[in-house]
Formats: C-alpha cells, sequence, structure tokens
C-alpha cells in the first residue's frame, strides 16, 4: 500500500504550478539560478540518511572482487545484491521472470588419499567407503583442505518484491503527487512531439532512475518511480536530449546542466527542491570545478541554460493549449487519484490551467 508522509502532504497542498508564457525576466532568471548556485556551494549531506543507508546496506553480503566485478559486468547498477535465501530471510521474494545474476561461491572441500592403480588419488571426502570413512575418523587418513568456486545466483533489490517504501532513503523513488504526475504527462507530450519516444520500464535497478539514448532520441524511465521522482527524472533526460545529443562537452558539464535544467523546471512550478537533486547539483558542480584542462563557469553555463529553459517551457505551454484542457475543470488532491499510473487528460488541475 502506497503511504505518504505528513510532510509530503503539506508540501503538495502548498505547491502551485507557475508557468509563464513569456520569457524569463533578468531579474527571475538570476532568482532561480541563485538557489542552484547556493545549492552548489552550501549543500551537506543529511547524516541520518546516510546512517539509514549503512544500517540497510549492513545485512548484505560483501562480496569479494572478482564477484563485484561479475555483477557490474551484468548489472552495472545493481545496488544491493543477495541470494535467493538471502532475500526470503529478509522477508522478500524474486518477482517472477527475473533473470538472476551469475557470481561464484567458494566452498570448502574434505579429501583424502586413495590408492587407484598404484597411483594417490585425492579424492572429495563425500565419496569415501564406510572402511574409509572409519579410517578418517580414527585419523588413519590424512585430510587436506581446499576451496573450491561453484556457480551461484543473486538477484538486485530492484528485482524483488520490496516495496519503495522500504528502500533506504538515499534511494528516494519519489512520492505521489497529482499535480506533478499531470505535469509529467504534459512534459511527456511536449518531448514526443518534439521528436522523442518516452517509456517507462524495468531497468532493474533503483540507483538508475532513467537515461537518455541518442542513438534513438529515447527516453527511458524507471517505472519503480513515483510522480515527484518521476517528472524530475523526465526533466533531467529531457536535457539530454536537447543540449547533448551531438555536445562534446565533458559528461561532468553535461550532468551538472541536466540536473540544473530539471530544478529549475520544477522551482519555476512551484514545486520544492528534493534532497537528491540537491546532492546531484552539489557532486556534479564539485567535479566540474575540478576538470583538468578544461574551464568551467558555472555563470555562463546557467546563461545557456536560460535560452534552453524559455524554449521548452513555451513548448510544453502550447502542447497544453492544443489539448484543449477546460480551465473550469477541479481536480481534488486525493491520494487515490496520486497512485493512478495514468491520467485523464481532461481532468488537468485549475490551477496549472489559470497559470498557462
Amino acid at each position: 500500500m502506497e503511504t505518504i508522509t505528513h510532510e509530503q502532504q503539506n508540501s503538495t497542498n502548498e505547491m502551485n504550478i507557475d508557468i509563464n508564457k513569456r520569457p524569463l525576466t533578468k531579474e527571475e532568471f538570476d532568482k532561480l539560478t541563485s538557489e542552484i548556485k547556493d545549492i552548489a556551494k552550501t549543500y551537506e549531506a543529511d547524516p541520518e540518511m546516510l546512517t539509514d543507508y549503512f544500517a540497510f546496506k549492513a545485512q548484505f553480503y560483501q562480496y569479494s572482487p572478482t564477484n563485484s566485478l561479475l555483477i557490474q559486468l551484468q548489472n552495472p547498477y545493481a545496488t544491493f545484491v543477495a541470494s535467493f535465501t538471502r532475500w526470503k530471510q529478509l522477508g522478500y521474494s524474486i518477482k517472477p521472470g527475473q533473470h538472476h545474476i551469475k557470481i561464484t561461491r567458494p566452498i570448502e572441500i574434505s579429501k583424502f588419499p586413495r590408492e587407484v592403480n598404484g597411483k594417490t588419488i585425492w579424492t572429495d571426502t563425500k565419496y569415501a567407503t564406510p572402511e574409509e570413512k572409519s579410517k578418517i575418523a580414527n585419523g588413519e587418513l590424512e585430510i587436506r583442505k581446499t576451496t573450491k568456486f561453484i556457480p551461484h545466483q543473486v538477484f538486485d533489490i530492484s528485482q524483488t518484491n520490496c516495496p519503495v517504501e522500504d528502500y533506504p532513503k538515499f534511494y528516494n523513488m519519489g512520492h505521489p503527487d497529482l499535480d506533478q504526475q499531470q505535469l509529467y504527462e504534459c512534459v511527456k507530450q511536449y518531448a514526443k512531439e518534439s521528436g522523442f519516444t518516452v517509456t517507462e520500464e524495468d531497468l532493474s535497478s533503483i540507483s538508475l532512475h532513467g537515461y537518455y539514448d541518442h542513438a534513438d532520441n529515447s527516453i527511458h524511465i524507471n517505472s519503480l518511480l513515483k510522480d515527484s521522482k518521476r517528472l524530475e527524472t523526465l526533466c533531467h533526460e529531457l536535457v539530454h536530449g536537447v543540449l547533448h545529443k551531438t555536445s562534446t562537452q565533458p559528461t561532468e558539464i553535461k550532468e551538472f546542466e541536466a540536473e540544473c535544467f530539471g530544478t529549475m523546471l520544477k522551482r519555476k512550478m512551484g514545486f520544492p527542491v528534493s534532497e537528491e537533486s540537491k546532492r546531484y547539483i552539489s557532486q556534479y558542480a564539485s567535479k566540474c570545478i575540478s576538470l583538468k584542462g578544461a574551464k568551467f563557469d558555472m555563470s555562463k553555463t546557467l546563461d545557456r541554460l536560460s535560452k534552453t529553459f524559455n524554449h521548452v517551457t513555451k513548448g510544453i505551454e502550447e502542447t497544453i493549449s492544443h489539448s484543449g484542457f477546460s480551465q473550469e475543470r477541479e481536480v481534488s488532491h486525493n491520494l487515490s487519484q496520486a497512485r493512478t499510473n495514468s491520467i485523464d487528460a481532461t481532468k488537468i488541475s485549475e490551477n496549472f490551467m489559470q497559470a498557462l
């Protein structure tokens, strides 16, 4: 069953989407970007969030470097990996149709010497005859212990029925919110009209929220995400498509630009900035500043984003206007509607349309 905290409910009720048809003024742009600059300079991770993460991680076996590499090769975005049995012990089961991750498991084997045709063959004790077992028990036969690696199967947390509410706070998947659900559908429609395909799918990860594939201009959104995080991720990946399809900029700058744009768009519409976005902006700002052989100017980057921001928000507004939504429609903020996976386009919220 979905849950939403009291704090999240209050923030939902206070949200008032605000997209203007005109481009941003310098004062409006400065107000948006000043928050981003402050986040980049002053953000500090919540220690309770990290404590929660480490406490959750402690429940899982620490794999060897070889197995860690095997896991990464098969699922580079795996986060918490355990065997079928371990997941069952934790109270969860593997979802139907999931493919396991192949690793190796060490087992200790005891061997004893057996004479075969005049040769000494070291044999696993499980194949010992009753007579040989008696000699082993009496210490008449030498025992050697060796380690053997056998195939083992593990699964990532995203492949289990563990509800998102049980994930460590570090991997927040968002919360239900009707306004953000509606806006997600509008941005998604704009993206489609701009030549992108957008799909929600199982990405076999809780850390990979989505990605943009420049090969076919497609945007892929993790189906585990809730409304608030889904909107945030779509905005982020859309910017990659608009700005970075043929860009030669370092990855660090691309990621910084994409997250800043998503933050600007959500703030412009009256939604709060998530802790995950703050952390992402802070991390990539630091990475951009420390780039070797590359000059990074945050102000110039944000100025460049301004043009894209005005272009995209204007496109979203036109998409909504052409859909023929009625301003007289009112949609209550009830959780049952917020939890639905689809949206009736004729029920766009009144405050959203009035802002347009």
